[in-house]
């Protein structure tokens, strides 16, 4: 599946939830599963405000290209 990376943003009883997955077969499977993330959520007496799953930025930082 690969590295993910998960930022959670509360605000009250709202959740904001953002992934990031390198490999498209894991995102697809992250994006599956946003419904039932919902309704977890709602199940727990909040609500999921946003969010959704992208690629990571490549960063060309530290990189030589000479």
């Amino acid at each position: 599946m690969g590295p993910i990376s998960v930022q959670i943003e509360m605000k009250g009883s709202g959740a904001r939830v953002d992934f990031q997955a390198e490999q498209a077969g894991t995102r697809q499977v992250i994006e599956s599963s946003l419904p039932a993330l919902a309704s977890a959520l709602h199940d727990a007496g909040m609500t999921l405000t946003g969010g959704g799953v992208s690629q990571p930025e490549v960063s060309l930082a530290g990189q030589n290209n000479a």
